[in-house]
């Protein structure tokens, strides 16, 4: 069956009436975020409210605090030593716990179940890789590798190291996964032709060995 090409939601249609809304709700969930993470970072480091901002906003924001190293973590304001042991602590624990609620297969129904997943560890590299998800034919995971690691903003795959494991485990569909360390999704003209082309080859490929 030939690939359709998705319809445009109501959210791809430009609406002056919801327009401003979106970044002030995105503002909002931001300001929100950033204040539980300043309680937190109060109750485990024994910051003021403060001193936690002040943290969090010279960090550049939660998701950069937490992919700091704790040498880094030190050379910001009001952390020493301790502190910054206590703040990476915390980041190990999150993503421990991560992992253990993920211990057992997990069933992958939609896009946002993928990326549940994998979000909170592949959100804190500070390198680019690329992993595979291998589903069985009820979509329950039963394999996952990361297949490469790259330069801060690049990662080039060769299609057989994501394809070997899946076939190993004789996996009837693949999810590939990415991060963005720099935060900016958005490709080059040259990586999005080199993307568009290994799609395009890996699509090829995986439909010789049945897998979707």
């Amino acid at each position: 069956m030939p690939d359709q090409a998705l319809q445009p939601g109501l959210f791809d249609q430009p609406n002056e009436k919801h327009a401003p809304v979106r970044p002030a709700l995105a503002g909002l969930r931001e300001q929100s975020r950033m204040l539980r993470a300043a309680e937190i970072l109060c109750a485990v480091a024994g910051l003021t409210e403060e001193q936690a901002l002040e943290v969090i906003q010279a960090a550049g924001g939660v998701h950069p605090l937490a992919r700091l190293p704790e040498r880094a973590l030190q050379a910001l304001p009001h952390i020493g030593k301790r502190r910054a042991a206590q703040i990476r602590n915390l980041t190990e624990w999150a993503v421990l716990l991560t992992e253990a609620a993920t211990e057992e297969q997990p069933q992958i129904r939609t896009p946002t179940d993928a990326a549940n997943l994998m979000m909170l560890e592949m959100s804190l590299l500070d390198q680019e890789e690329v992993r595979v998800l291998g589903l069985d034919t009820h979509s329950f995971v039963t394999c996952r590798k990361t297949v490469y690691r790259g330069s801060l903003n690049t990662a080039l795959v060769r299609i057989g190291e994501i394809l070997r494991t899946p076939v190993l485990h004789n996996c009837a569909a693949i999810i590939v996964l990415h991060n963005h360390p720099s935060g900016d999704p958005t490709p080059s003209p040259v990586i999005w032709r080199k993307s568009q082309i290994q799609r395009s080859l890996l699509l090829s490929a995986s439909r010789c060995l049945a897998i979707q």
